[in-house]
C-alpha cells in the first residue's frame, strides 16, 4: 500500500495495516459483496474488475470508493493490483442534486397559480403543478407525458403559434392573454407568462 492508500482510509504507517484482513477496510454492509467479487475473480480466472464499495477507515467513518483490480502472477504466488478512487464527492454532488431536485418539486407544487414545464417544439408535458391540473381538470397521469395537441388544450392554435414565434424572436412573454380549453370543453381565457429554459 503507498501513502495515499494509507491517507485515505486514515493510516499513517503501513505496520499498521499488517495482520488486517482486506475486508476490514470494507463497510459492514458491503463486505459480503466484495468477497463475493473476489471469490468469483479467482473462482473464473477473471483478470480485472471494476465496482464501487464503501471503505471503512480506521476512525470508523465510511466512504465511497471505486476499485479497479487486476490479477498479477509473482514468484510467491497470484497477487492482485488494486487502484483506489475516492467517490466520496461525487456522491456528495449527486446528494445535494437530489435534494435540490427534490425542494424544486415540493415549491414547484405548492404554487398557488398554474404552472407546467413542457417541451418547445411539439408541447409535451414534462410536469404540472396541482394548479394546473385543477384548472384544466386533468389527472396528472392523463397529462404528463402528452402534448398540448393530444390534449387538446390551445382553443386557438394560432394562440400557440403567437408565443412560439415571440419566443424564437427572443421577446419576454408576461401577461399575455390567452384562450385555453380544459378536459371538459370549458373555454378559460387566461394570463400566460412564459419562460425559454434549458433542463
Amino acid at each position: 500500500a503507498n501513502k495515499a492508500h494509507l491517507d485515505l482510509f486514515g493510516f499513517t504507517d503501513l505496520w499498521q495495516l499488517k495482520g488486517r484482513f482486506f475486508l476490514d477496510i470494507i463497510a459492514p454492509q458491503c463486505r459480503e459483496e466484495v468477497r463475493a467479487r473476489v471469490n468469483r475473480r479467482r473462482e473464473t480466472g477473471q483478470e480485472r474488475d471494476s465496482y464501487e464499495t464503501v471503505g471503512l477507515r480506521r476512525d470508523g467513518t465510511q466512504f465511497f470508493y471505486q476499485i479497479e483490480a487486476a490479477s498479477l502472477q509473482l514468484e510467491d504466488g497470484p497477487a492482485t493490483l488494486a487502484f483506489l478512487i475516492d467517490t466520496t464527492q461525487r456522491h456528495e454532488a449527486e446528494q445535494a442534486l437530489r435534494q435540490s431536485e427534490e425542494r424544486f418539486s415540493r415549491a414547484f407544487q405548492a404554487l398557488p397559480i398554474p404552472v407546467s414545464i413542457s417541451t418547445y417544439g411539439e408541447g409535451r408535458l414534462i410536469d404540472a403543478n396541482d394548479a394546473f391540473l385543477r384548472l384544466f381538470e386533468h389527472k396528472r397521469e392523463e397529462a404528463v407525458g402528452w402534448t398540448v395537441h393530444e390534449l387538446g388544450l390551445w382553443a386557438e392554435d394560432a394562440d400557440r403559434s403567437e408565443l412560439l414565434n415571440a419566443l424564437k424572436r427572443g421577446e419576454q412573454i408576461r401577461g399575455r392573454e390567452c384562450r385555453y380549453r380544459t378536459r371538459n370543453g370549458r373555454i378559460v381565457i387566461t394570463s400566460v407568462s412564459v419562460e425559454h429554459v434549458e433542463l
